[in-house]
């Protein structure tokens, strides 16, 4: 049975205040039709993490418990985001049911099984939710998501594989702050992944032309994003470098585009 999109559009219109938690978002799936799992943390003054659980049901009504107390204010924060969360990925298309996460993993199923893009990003969440955000955990991602890659240059399939990559820079691309004692704290976790963006950029790369021509949108969005998130695309500007002064075609057109949202210095001035 579909999730009931009024039921958390209820819950959003009746919890409307502007209360802003301690606690952010990091990682969570669905294990039901309308039930999902879901982890939040936060980092205190020694920056020790601190870890949150919550349970959350959809069915006729918004129902959650919570693996530690909480004061009102910051659950109803956290199951806010959730649902917004929920809602903003209901409609996404999926081939991957729920259940079967775990024998993808293992590579227990068809290695031709047809997937879509989100289904890569909810297993990654599965991922995170149960190993953590390591190194590990991002190399075992990778073991699955890149021959799914090479998968759909080989087929043509441009848009599958900017999707997936739009989706996986948006689960990516944050940067938590935590105040400590006698200093600021900057949490990321995109400093796991530089070498497979490196690699995937470098996929892109001998295939610029092709990207442009089928999926010039998709290809773009991605490019904006990176030069959106300075720190993350200088740590790899070389290969991200390589795209945006290539004489390939379409670099020209593309540079235009962005030069249209982008301020780009002159290194002469």
């Amino acid at each position: 049975m579909p999730l009931d999109e009024k039921v958390l559009q209820d819950y959003l219109d009746t919890n409307w205040a502007q209360y802003r938690g301690k606690y952010r978002f990091h990682s969570g799936y669905r294990i039901d039709n309308n039930e999902f799992k879901f982890h939040y943390y936060m980092l205190d003054t020694n920056f020790r993490q601190i870890d949150i659980y919550l349970d959350v049901s959809c069915e006729n009504k918004i129902t959650y418990t919570f693996s530690e107390n909480l004061h009102e204010q910051e659950q109803t924060f956290i199951v806010k985001d959730v649902v917004k969360r929920i809602l903003k990925q209901n409609n996404q298309k999926r081939l991957l049911h729920f259940s079967l996460y775990e024998k993808f993993i293992k590579r227990e199923l068809d290695e031709n099984l047809v997937l879509e893009p989100m289904d890569f990003r909810d297993v990654f969440n599965y991922m995170k939710y149960h190993q953590g955000i390591n190194q590990n955990t991002i190399d075992q991602y990778y073991g699955l998501l890149i021959p799914y890659l090479d998968n759909q240059i080989k087929h043509k399939e441009y848009k599958k594989f900017m999707d997936t990559i739009n989706l996986l820079l948006d689960s990516i691309l944050y940067e938590n702050y935590w105040d400590g004692i006698n200093f600021q704290y900057l949490d990321t976790e995109y400093q796991y992944h530089l070498y497979f963006i490196r690699k995937i950029i470098r996929m892109v790369y001998r295939h610029l032309d092709q990207f442009y021509k089928e999926v010039p949108q998709e290809l773009l969005q991605a490019l904006k994003t990176l030069c959106m998130h300075t720190r993350f695309t200088l740590a790899i500007m070389t290969d991200f470098g390589k795209v945006l002064l290539s004489q390939y075609y379409s670099t020209k057109t593309i540079m235009e585009r962005l030069e249209k949202e982008f301020i780009f210095c002159d290194k002469d001035e």
